[in-house]
């Protein structure tokens, strides 16, 4: 860190955060993913300490919350470029403080169906909804915030959000759910969601592009919606080269999902036992994640050829889950750790560039639709890949398994890729 600060490295950081209107959005959601982060570790004890004999209902709680957030990005994802993306931003955020801090309450109930959980499953349905919108709504803001030559510099800063979060939040919610018990840790990201709601109050956003696909006069809500919807997915349909990205980096995020929940806790316990398994699990993400948010500040002020960003993303597409598979493979524990720390690094360009690309393919009125079809694709393999893991762990075991869904993630990269490398008359203007 050191060199890079000498190398004038953090200084488009610096610059970015003199202007007020994106300090005030980054600190806001620094402390909003670090409340996420709370908010992950207390749902896992919740569950844990109210389901105790009854995993299959704490499955079901998080699947309703992962498949209702797909849902949220195809029907409410449509219209985040006729929506004011500000006020979007300030409502989800003042709702989700809301809903948040009702999880413990809600919790608490004991009759009724599924076992008294049917509360607890509409306020998950509903969290998930309303967290399917932040993310693709400032992912399309970003752009319109500096010129197009600082992209990557601003989408570095901003991936310093979710990264501080994972880095600090398992150790703090520790912390809170010891000594301040479970429901601490909800309300504590609740006011995180204020927090990012208040900057959005002191912000103005630039005036935002009027869509080609304006609901006509006398159009029903449906066709209206439809219109929305097929524009912005038939625009990433068009493009090969969008969705065969898309498709890459879908596969990778379904593949470390498996990764941090399924394969690395039991490779942890294998390389250090029952007793120090779960600490040496926190040691290597902490080093993966701090080896990915060096490798981001760097690749932010670097300039990279436009032309350079596909074969980028599809090398660190491929290189993360190889990596990640050596990890659980590895016989020893440093070596581990130094798969962990390349597998950081090669994190990077999924990181940075993806959103660059986007940002730079896509025409600004359509920019909230297609950022919401990113992220169906970065989201929606990932109940599928654990459903797959869970079946096929007993038979393939840990470290055949991994391979064979490394593998996959490869191939799968690899045909996006070269899908990709094939245009279409969209994409040439014919």
């Amino acid at each position: 860190m050191q060199a890079l600060w000498h190398a004038g490295g953090v200084q488009p950081y610096l610059f970015l955060l003199r202007e007020r209107r994106v300090a005030l959005i980054w600190v806001g959601e620094t402390l909003n993913a670090f409340g996420s982060g709370l908010t992950l570790w207390a749902l896992a004890w919740l569950l844990l300490r109210t389901y105790p004999a009854q995993p299959q209902l704490a499955a079901l709680v998080l699947s309703v919350l992962s498949v209702s957030g797909l849902v949220g990005t195809v029907v409410l994802g449509a219209w985040l470029d006729l929506w004011d993306r500000r006020r979007t931003l300030l409502a989800c955020n003042l709702a989700l403080a809301l809903l948040t801090a009702l999880i413990p309450v809600t919790a608490q109930a004991t009759r009724g169906p599924f076992g008294g959980a049917l509360p607890l499953l509409a306020l998950m349905a509903a969290i998930g909804v309303l967290r399917s919108l932040p993310a693709p709504a400032l992912s399309a803001t970003l752009p319109s915030l500096v010129p197009l030559q600082r992209l990557s510099a601003l989408q570095a800063l901003f991936n310093l959000t979710w990264m501080t979060g994972e880095l600090f939040a398992a150790a703090v919610a520790g912390f809170l759910i010891s000594g301040a018990g479970v429901a601490a840790a909800f309300w504590t990201d609740a006011a995180t969601f204020l927090a990012a709601a208040l900057g959005y109050v002191l912000v103005r956003f630039p005036a935002q592009p009027v869509p080609d696909e304006q609901p006509a006069s006398g159009m029903s809500a449906m066709s209206a919606w439809w219109a929305q919807l097929r524009g912005g997915w038939g625009f990433v349909g068009r493009r090969p080269a969008l969705w065969g990205m898309f498709l890459g980096l879908g596969t990778t995020n379904a593949y470390f999902f498996v990764f941090g929940t399924l394969f690395l806790p039991r490779a942890g316990e294998r390389l250090l036992g029952l007793e120090h398994g779960p600490l040496g699990v926190g040691i290597i993400d902490t080093v993966t994640v701090g080896a990915e948010l060096l490798a981001s500040l760097w690749l932010g002020r670097a300039a990279v050829h436009p032309h350079a960003v596909r074969p980028l993303v599809l090398l660190g597409c491929a290189l993360t889950v190889i990596l990640a598979a050596c990890v659980v493979l590895a016989p020893s524990y440093p070596l581990a750790l130094l798969f962990a720390l390349l597998n950081g690094v090669a994190f990077a360009p999924l990181s940075v560039l993806v959103a660059v690309y986007v940002a730079r393919h896509t025409p600004p009125p359509l920019l909230g639709r297609v950022s919401s079809v990113r992220f169906f694709f970065g989201n929606a393999g990932r109940p599928l890949a654990m459903t797959a893991a869970g079946a096929l762990l007993p038979l393939l075991g840990l470290g055949p398994l991994a391979v064979v869904f490394a593998g996959a993630a490869v191939l799968l990269g690899l045909f996006g890729y070269w899908r990709g490398g094939r245009r279409t008359p969209a994409e040439t203007g014919a």
